[in-house]
């Protein structure tokens, strides 16, 4: 993802700007922990209580995250985002569309939407590259029929590209959609 520990971090510190208050972020796709862990630290810089989770397919780097932050390992769970059903609703969800393969990605969308995103939450989408001035993710959402209710984005080293998120609004209620 770049140079070392800075780049990494520049291209990921805007992700709380989805946030709109304390709550519970689950992270799917949390790999080795390194957002959770870092979100704690941006979410409390920025006046946030993130109560971190994550979510990660592969065993072996759910055992990873679990192993680097113990304090956290009852948090995170190893499953498929397209059929996980979690023990619990997020305020915030955060996913890369790249997970699964093109085919899949509304489902994926509808699936953590009707699943995993609380009453009033968020789904963020991202972080992820686009060329500056095209907004293909956000074009397939909508196509999808999904509404897109904010985003955000951070430069990049390269200047024909930002690094972006998006996000979609969960149910208004406990109805699933």
């Amino acid at each position: 993802m770049g140079r070392g520990a800075a780049d990494r971090a520049a291209a990921r510190r805007f992700v709380p700007a989805a946030v709109a208050g304390d709550g519970a972020f689950l992270d799917v796709g949390c790999a080795n922990g390194c957002l959770m862990e870092c979100l704690e630290r941006w979410g409390a810089q920025d006046g946030l209580r993130l109560e971190v989770h994550g979510l990660e397919i592969i065993g072996e780097l759910a055992a990873l995250a679990r192993r680097r932050l113990p304090r956290l390992a009852d948090r995170i769970w190893e499953g498929n985002a397209l059929t996980w059903v979690p023990p619990r609703r997020f305020d915030v969800v955060r996913v890369g569309l790249e997970y699964v393969p093109g085919r899949r990605r509304a489902d994926l969308v509808r699936h953590l939407l009707g699943a995993a995103v609380a009453p009033g939450g968020r789904l963020v989408i991202g972080p992820y590259t686009e060329e500056t001035g095209a907004a293909a993710t956000e074009d397939a959402l909508v196509e999808w029929g999904f509404t897109v209710a904010g985003r955000a984005s951070a430069g990049h080293r390269d200047p024909r590209v930002e690094r972006r998120i998006v996000w979609v609004e969960g149910p208004a209620s406990q109805d699933r959609p």
